[in-house]
């Protein structure tokens, strides 16, 4: 792929983008409760070394969100990768 088609395809990405939240808590009940019911969303990412690198636990995290949300969860190096 081009480059310029790799930048259009961000842009793209970019834009469906509704709501970035830089919160150390990464999910807890104030985005289960309140967010997701006032911005809607269908995945959320969250980019931590720790919880990244621990399967029993990003489990955990990925069953606190309703039904119907997806849950990335990344170490910091494999979001940038993917970037």
């Amino acid at each position: 792929m081009s480059n310029k088609n790799n930048e259009r395809a961000e842009v793209r990405i970019m834009a469906e983008i509704k709501l970035v939240r830089v919160d150390y808590r990464l999910i807890h009940g104030q985005v289960v409760a309140r967010w997701l019911k006032v911005c809607p969303v269908r995945r959320i990412v969250l980019v931590d070394d720790v919880l990244g690198s621990d399967e029993f636990m990003s489990d955990i995290y990925k069953m606190a969100v309703p039904k119907g949300t997806d849950v990335d969860i990344v170490t910091i190096d494999k979001k940038q990768k993917r970037c």
